[in-house]
């Protein structure tokens, strides 16, 4: 498995930034290394991984977790910002 010291990432090299407004779109290859600063607003910032690929090739299960199985569904839905009365991860 690849495993990145991202902490070094953010030292080490250059990331570039702009301003996006309301209906604007990122588009990148899975190639990219990537990452979003902090959402410091009020606003939902909505954050969508699509992909595509042959009908003739498996899907990989890691693939339908949640942070490419890093994380459990558990554990996201724990988060108090997610948690609705009465479902997993109530606070």
């Amino acid at each position: 498995a690849l495993m990145v010291d991202f902490a070094s990432l953010l030292d080490d090299c250059h990331w570039a930034s702009t301003h996006f407004s309301a209906g604007d779109v990122l588009i990148f290859t899975a190639l990219t290394c990537h990452m979003g600063l902090d959402n410091e607003s009020d606003e939902v910032r909505l954050s969508l991984d699509c992909r595509a690929s042959p009908r003739s090739l498996p899907v990989s299960h890691r693939s339908l977790e949640p942070n490419w199985a890093r994380d459990t569904w558990e554990e996201i839905y724990a988060h108090p910002s997610w948690a609705v009365p009465g479902e997993v991860g109530r606070r």
